[in-house]
């Protein structure tokens, strides 16, 4: 046989022999690759190749870029009270109070004339100084009643006697005070009122039952929360 027609031979036979051991090999078990369901999504660049941010939301503000404060409530003031014309139903409530045998035993004392007068303008004094502290007291910045009373030529001599003028009462029992909160009320009815807080008060009730007191001082002054009334006597 020629040489050459036997390398051609024998290059033919092993083309054959590697296509059937390819064939051979497609028919074996192999793994596949898995692939995911759901593939992570990418951020989607922006025409610079730079990821999008998520956009933040900017504060509103004034033309200016300054924000807008807001605006403080304003605080309302209680409305204005004729204290004259409590004062006068506080003096009604009393002198019907002292003229009634069945709650009290002397007559009603004066309300008018000079020693009342100066009664009640230091009456009125301490009643807006209560007022002003937000306080039912006595004493206010240091200033007893025998202060008050002391200061004051026209009625610093001022004595109440009892107990059948055996001895001198202190100048605080000449002093009775009350309070009512503030309400939607006419002036009458917050006279009334004051009145029913001093005679249900045993101290300011028994300053309106002195015997030997003739003398009347009426004080009111009202408050941002409550109105006040100051009585003293001579």
């Amino acid at each position: 046989m020629n040489k050459n027609l036997l390398a051609v031979a024998i290059i033919v036979l092993v083309a054959a022999v590697g296509v059937g051991a390819t064939q051979l090999g497609g028919q074996g078990t192999s793994t596949p690759t898995p692939t995911p369901e759901s593939p992570t999504p990418t951020a989607t660049p922006a025409e610079n190749g730079t990821a999008t941010p998520t956009p933040t939301a900017t504060p509103t503000s004034t033309d200016n870029g300054t924000p807008t404060p807001t605006p403080t409530p304003t605080a309302t003031s209680a409305p204005a009270l004729d204290t004259d014309q409590i004062r006068e139903q506080v003096e009604r409530d009393i002198v019907a109070f002292q003229d009634d045998p069945t709650t009290a035993t002397n007559e009603a004392m004066a309300t008018e004339g000079s020693v009342s007068s100066v009664l009640s303008a230091m009456a009125r004094n301490h009643s807006q100084q209560m007022a002003e502290r937000g306080r039912l007291a006595h004493t206010i910045g240091n200033s007893t009643t025998d202060d008050r009373y002391e200061r004051r030529p026209a009625i610093a001599n001022c004595r109440v006697v009892t107990n059948q003028e055996t001895y001198t009462v202190a100048r605080e029992s000449m002093e009775g005070i009350a309070r009512v909160p503030r309400t939607d009320d006419s002036e009458r009815d917050y006279g009334s009122r004051l009145v029913e807080r001093l005679i249900s008060d045993d101290h300011a009730r028994r300053t309106l039952e002195f015997d030997d007191a003739d003398q009347l001082g009426i004080g009111i002054a009202a408050g941002e929360e409550y109105v006040y009334v100051t009585i003293a006597v001579c």
